[in-house]
């Protein structure tokens, strides 16, 4: 399934025809980022996400959207997505790769990726399409619990 997935947002992003602006806000030079693991996440109880951009990617090609969900992940637990109407909680499958952390939904073909400096992209998939987000983050540090 994320094999699927990841064909999925490269086929999307491929066909964009915005290659200029796209191409802007998905090579931001992260390099003096470090690997991440688990540990890095342990300071934080969420991160609470909100796009800068979206593109809607389809059959077609792809345009700049609105951006009208943003995400939680709390990364002991949750995924959400939320948009006006409220949040969808969902169980994630979280992994590493280099300086990203991956959390995917396979259950709903979406995936996220996270850098330790709080920034994100989101690839959801509906239909034959994909909304493809770019983003920040906020970092909201977890409660010391005395008996962890």
């Amino acid at each position: 399934m994320r094999t699927l997935l990841l064909a999925l947002a490269i086929a999307a992003l491929a066909s964009c025809n915005e290659p200029d602006a796209f191409t802007q806000a998905a090579s931001v030079d992260r390099s003096p980022l470090t690997m991440v693991n688990d540990d890095t996440w342990k300071a934080i109880e969420a991160l609470q996400c909100k796009p800068t951009r979206v593109y809607a990617c389809g059959p077609e090609g792809c345009e700049e959207g609105k951006a009208v969900v943003s995400v939680r992940w709390e990364p002991k637990g949750s995924y959400q997505r939320c948009d006006k109407s409220g949040c969808d909680s969902y169980k994630p499958v979280v992994s590493h790769s280099g300086i990203w952390t991956v959390v995917s939904l396979p259950q709903n073909g979406t995936m996220a990726k996270f850098t330790s400096d709080g920034y994100y992209m989101e690839v959801a998939t509906i239909d034959d399409s994909a909304l493809v987000y770019h983003g920040q983050c906020e970092m909201v540090a977890r409660t010391p619990n005395i008996a962890e």
